[in-house]
């Protein structure tokens, strides 16, 4: 139980660590925008996005 406990925190530090380095001076429209591409459509809930070829969207 405590090697696990010790484990995760040793992990959530490193990811915090990690999300520092890869935020580094960026505003979070960037992060944003790197989560859009590189996670999947569920993540944010979108039941379909537009494709990337398509440039103008009607609204």
């Amino acid at each position: 139980m405590k090697a696990s406990a010790f484990f995760r925190s040793l992990l959530s530090i490193g990811a915090w660590l990690g999300y520092r380095k890869l935020r580094a001076g960026r505003s979070m429209c960037w992060m944003l925008h790197l989560a859009y591409w590189h996670l999947p459509g569920g993540f944010f809930g979108l039941r379909s996005a537009p494709h990337s070829h398509i440039r103008v969207l009607a609204g």
